[in-house]
């Protein structure tokens, strides 16, 4: 359910934060950061990513439900700008240790950070965290 009429950025991000603490599927996962993109456009809405160990070690991560895909359609509503096009593309990164959370909006490429079947591997190594 949007509530993006009265939500502004901070209020968007928490609410993506809490759905992506109560998705069962991402927290069954084990790992130390947790890295999810967001991806617009026509015809594509999807949440997908990779979850990392402390050891190098990484996984395919996806929310279960659209819980999720729905706290970021309402982030992606609580940053427009009048006369401005939205983000098309969303980075989220959480590190467990401390809870830190970062977001990185594209505007211009919609493929920057798209995770397919045929670029896994890189897209793994492209989007770890370095910090």
């Amino acid at each position: 359910m949007s509530t993006v009429e009265t939500m502004d950025r901070n209020e968007a991000t928490l609410q993506l934060a809490r759905a992506i603490a109560a998705d069962t599927k991402l927290g069954a996962l084990p790992w130390d950061d947790l890295v999810l993109v967001a991806r617009f456009g026509e015809g594509v809405s999807n949440v997908n990513g990779f979850a990392y160990q402390a050891g190098g070690a990484s996984r395919p991560a996806a929310p279960r439900g659209a819980a999720v895909l729905d706290a970021f359609i309402d982030l992606r509503a609580a940053t427009a700008v009048d006369g401005q096009a939205d983000w098309i593309a969303c980075k989220l990164h959480v590190r467990r240790a401390g809870g830190k959370l970062s977001l990185d909006f594209e505007y211009e490429q919609p493929d920057r950070w798209k995770i397919s079947p045929a670029n896994l591997k890189q897209m793994s190594e492209a989007l770890r965290p370095t910090d």
